[in-house]
Parts: structure tokens; C-alpha cells; sequence
């Protein structure tokens, strides 16, 4: 089910990934930082990922003018390169992703399984979520408890 979650969330992921540091001021954008938050929300909005834009804006405030530039101007973002360090900021994307969004993906997809969700159980789970640790690292496990609290909102 964890799969699902982050392959609904990939478009936006990618995206970003080549952010990096900046020394613009956080909240403050450039024209191309600008255009690549638009960007991203549009993607995101049409996988049906609801991003907090405030959070976007902020993630993307640190993207450096160069990055910014080839992402804002490239035919695909998904194709530019960027560097390592902003690999890592993209990933802060996951952390702008509205709760309701995640319920509701998990419920769509357990839904189209057979499986009946308590969709409002999912919702006050995942509120208290941090984004980044639902979605975690493709090569642990996922907590045992956040696990157990999700499974109780499973008939």
C-alpha cells in the first residue's frame, strides 16, 4: 500500500529533485523559482497530490538561481541535471503533500483492492503524520506503530 502512496507523489519528487542550496532570503522567490513552484503545483495537482503552497514556496525559496533557470526553462524538469545536494532538497517536496491527500490516495487504493477504510481514520492518522516519515526510505520498513494505526482504520 506504501508503494502506491509514493508513486502518487513521484511527479512531484522528480520535479524538484534537482534543488540546492541558494542564498536568495527563505520566502523570497526569483521569476525562474517563481515559475518552477507553478510548475510543481500544476503537476502535482494534476496526479491529484495536493501540495501546502506555502510549504513549496518555501522548499523552493532555496533553489539556486542556475537550478531554478534550467528547471523553469527546460520542455521537461524531469530531465535536468542538477546536483546532489538538491536531490536531497526536492526530496522536502514529500513534506508539503496535504494530509487529506495521502487518506485519500491509501483509501482509493486499499478501496480498489476490496478493502473497506474508515477514510476518516485515515485522516486523523495521517494528520499527526510527517509526510517524510510516512513515506520513508524505500529500503526500511515502516514504523511498527504508525503501521498498527493505520491497519486499526481497516475493516
Amino acid at each position: 500500500m506504501f508503494k502506491t502512496i509514493i508513486a502518487v507523489c513521484a511527479t512531484s519528487v522528480l520535479l524538484v529533485a534537482g534543488c540546492s542550496d541558494s542564498s536568495n532570503d527563505e520566502g523570497s522567490l526569483t521569476a525562474d523559482q517563481e515559475a518552477v513552484v507553478e510548475l510543481l503545483l500544476t503537476a502535482s495537482a494534476e496526479e491529484g497530490i495536493i501540495l501546502d503552497e506555502a510549504c513549496t514556496r518555501e522548499v523552493i525559496s532555496r533553489l539556486p538561481d542556475d537550478d531554478a533557470r534550467a528547471l523553469a526553462e527546460a520542455d521537461d524538469p524531469n530531465d535536468v541535471s542538477v546536483s546532489t545536494v538538491g536531490e536531497e532538497i526536492g526530496n522536502e517536496v514529500v513534506n508539503c503533500v496535504d494530509s487529506d491527500t495521502l487518506a485519500n490516495a491509501l483509501a482509493d487504493d486499499l478501496e480498489s483492492q476490496g478493502v473497506t477504510v474508515d477514510r476518516e481514520c485515515l485522516r486523523e492518522v495521517l494528520t499527526d503524520v510527517d509526510p517524510a516519515e510516512f513515506f520513508g526510505d524505500s529500503t526500511t520498513e515502516p514504523d511498527s506503530e504508525l503501521t498498527a494505526r493505520l491497519e486499526a482504520c481497516i475493516d
